[in-house]
């Protein structure tokens, strides 16, 4: 790096090199802007541990302002500029060992000026609020920590005369839907993760073609979901996080299919909004029963930071299935929109995050509306 353009540009200490960047934190670009500097250089002195900076999931690296002033002062104090060579990083005073003959160096001598944290107290085991709304698109935590996700759903349907669930009735439904999901960050590129038989209970009335009326409930386990996702790109200046998972959804009682599931999803940060999409193929593996065949889904949203424990997360979500009637004679597809949004937030200090949301049907003959909350309990090293 061109350390001498950076030593010029505290001594002359222009607007330019100290202006405002918009508040007391920067992204890696403005950062380089900042310092007149290319992004990848910044970048390469943070990882090497030269310039504080912290990296916060997808959202990229963050700089405080404070403390880069502060490592510039301390380089531009610690020696000028010479003819020789590039300027030397900044030192401490060496001090005299008391133990070995005056005017020699210590064994060990100890940096002066700012205190620099070391990675493990920069990355905290948590994570932040905007990690936790993209946890569905990206990976969650950091490398040896364990995630548990525990949610609670209310959703009613309204299905008109032209639901597909009722080919040509009309149907509407309750659904209590409970479940618990876990995740293990095996490195910085891998996640594994399962989904545990939740409790579903759905109350269902429908209006036949002869009139009659018909209610019943009832109540079940839903099937248990293995999976791997892992990171195919990471993000970069320019460049989105790219991510690919596949998991194994396994019946647990009869009626239900066996789905393998690949999703592919891009996130990027643009400070201080993040923006995500995804893509999703469920296949169903062996014989078709009743009920839902093969699904597509696709999704778009952005998240916005308020603060590391304050996030907005809004998606729009679109949906097309294959479903069968009991005798599996007639085939219908249907086409669902959803438009999602979620407010995660931190519980106290306790490392919990609490992800209340609404979900609204964009349909005309068959909408829906669902509110549920998640808690999310990340720990690690």
């Amino acid at each position: 790096m061109n350390k001498k353009a950076i030593f010029l540009a505290v001594l002359t200490g222009s607007s330019a090199a100290f202006g405002d960047s918009g508040g007391p934190v920067m992204t890696l670009d403005e950062a380089a802007n900042w310092l007149k500097v290319p992004a990848a250089e910044v970048q390469a002195l943070i990882e090497k541990g030269e310039l504080p900076g912290r990296q916060i999931g997808s959202a990229g690296w963050r700089i405080e302002k404070a403390a880069l002033a502060n490592w510039l002062t301390a380089f531009a104090t610690a020696a000028p500029p010479t003819a020789q060579g590039n300027v030397p990083a900044p030192t401490a005073p060496v001090a005299t060992d008391p133990a070995g003959a005056p005017g020699q160096a210590p064994a060990k001598a100890e940096v002066q000026g700012p205190a620099r944290k070391s990675d493990a107290d920069l990355r905290s085991s948590s994570p932040t609020a905007e990690e936790t709304a993209l946890r569905g698109v990206a990976l969650l935590g950091k490398p040896g920590s364990f995630s548990l996700d525990a949610s609670l759903a209310y959703t009613f349907n309204d299905a008109g005369s032209r639901g597909f669930a009722t080919f040509g009735g009309r149907s509407e439904s309750d659904i209590l839907h409970a479940a618990v999901g876990a995740s293990y960050r095996l490195n910085e590129s891998t996640q594994v993760y399962a989904t545990l038989p939740g409790l579903r209970s759905q109350t269902k009335e429908e209006d036949v073609s002869t009139g009659d009326v018909t209610g019943r409930r009832s109540a079940g386990w839903q099937p248990f979901a293995l999976g791997v996702r892992r990171i195919l790109i990471p993000e970069k200046v320019g460049v989105p996080q790219v991510a690919a998972s596949i998991d194994l959804t396994v019946p647990t009682q009869e009626g239900q299919q066996r789905r393998l599931g690949v999703d592919l999803s891009m996130v990027k940060s643009l400070d201080p909004v993040t923006v995500f999409a995804s893509v999703r193929s469920d296949r169903v593996i062996g014989p078709t029963l009743n009920g839902p065949g093969n699904r597509l889904t696709a999704g778009f949203g952005y998240v916005y930071a308020l603060n590391d424990t304050l996030a907005v997360a809004t998606s729009v979500i679109a949906r097309v299935e294959d479903a069968s009637d009991a005798a599996a004679a007639n085939w219908r597809r249907s086409k669902r929109f959803d438009l999602k949004l979620g407010l995660p937030t931190s519980f106290g200090k306790s490392g919990f995050y609490v992800e209340p949301y609404l979900s609204f049907g964009l349909n005309q003959s068959n909408s829906s509306t669902s509110i549920g909350v998640s808690l999310v309990k990340t720990v690690g090293p």
